[in-house]
């Protein structure tokens, strides 16, 4: 962190890893808005929410979901971030041995004025650690529901109990050559644009709203507020560097406007908390919406496929 840069703060967003690494972004003094982020790591084109039942109703709370973050170290690097990004899974058991190193490299980094986000130590989502307390053996946490949770998060919690993976991203300073230009910046989220499959899996939602399947009212809200949100920052982003004289963006920017617009009259049907209708005509009636927003995101897949690939970074 540069010496007169402010501290790690979480930065609200619908989705907390995103508001992570604007919060990591801010403490070393680099641009960090949710449009340009959530575009060039991609978490802008992924979907908020896996929409399949797991024995329970769709969309109930739970844990933060497993997520690919194999670019995340090179996309914060054309940021102008070197971070370090570690995935486990968790699934065969967990070493006493990961807890304890782990535990060691992230009070390092706190003591170094540096901060970390987490998954699982928010409400089951991703947190930023910014402190430790040695008396408290506890991380200080600042996050989507730091206050309900008391904003303290025991050692040994990480990682947590019942917890299939575990992913931490470690700030560890700003590159001397700070962030790329905004054209590379656009290829790289047109990549994850390409990569993100979103077409395949916003169809899996409209089948699910059309099968009998129990959906847990607020969860699913939750989950339209936030794809609809990525929309509308992916399209601001790529609305920007169009205006910043990038040509490849111009196509992009236009088709994103529109499947924004296409993805927030969803929204509008399942507002949130309350949830909307989701047993009786609401569930066909966002059916319908998805199917309108599936046409605009064929339109943006089009130009986003004539885009050369953006950079690995790292």
């Amino acid at each position: 962190m540069q010496p007169d840069a402010p501290p790690a703060r979480y930065e609200y967003n619908w989705n907390p890893l995103l508001g992570c690494l604007q919060g990591l972004l801010r403490a070393a003094g680099l641009p960090h808005d949710a449009a340009r982020v959530g575009a060039v790591s991609g978490e802008a084109f992924r979907l908020p929410w896996p929409p399949a039942a797991t024995g329970g109703p769709a969309f109930a709370a739970g844990a933060d979901s497993p997520r690919d973050l194999s670019t995340l170290a090179g996309d914060l690097a054309l940021l102008g971030l070197r971070a370090r990004v570690d995935v486990w899974d968790l699934r065969s058991g967990r070493s006493l041995l990961l807890g304890r190193r782990l535990g060691w490299r992230l009070r390092r980094a706190l003591a170094d004025g540096r901060a970390a986000a987490a998954s699982g130590v928010a409400g089951g989502d991703f947190g930023l650690l910014v402190a430790y307390d040695g008396a408290r053996r506890a991380y200080r946490v600042d996050g989507p529901l730091s206050e309900e949770v008391g904003g303290w998060l025991r050692a040994d919690r990480l990682p947590a109990p019942g917890a299939d993976w575990l992913a931490v991203v470690i700030s560890e300073a700003a590159m001397a050559k700070g962030p790329a230009d905004t054209a590379t910046l656009v290829r790289r989220a047109a990549t994850h644009q390409r990569d993100a499959d979103r077409a395949e899996r916003l169809r899996d939602w409209v089948t699910l709203l059309r099968s009998q399947v129990e959906i847990d009212a607020t969860g699913h809200a939750r989950a339209a507020q936030a794809l609809a949100a990525a929309s509308g920052e992916a399209a601001r982003f790529f609305r920007q560097a169009a205006a910043e004289g990038v040509a490849e963006a111009a196509p992009l920017a236009e088709a994103a406007a529109a499947l924004a617009l296409a993805l927030s009259r969803f929204a509008t049907l399942f507002p949130f908390p309350g949830g909307g209708d989701v047993v009786g005509g609401g569930r066909e009636a966002g059916a319908r919406s998805l199917e309108s927003a599936l046409r605009a995101e064929a339109a943006l897949a089009a130009p986003a496929a004539g885009t050369p690939p953006g950079p690995a970074g790292g």
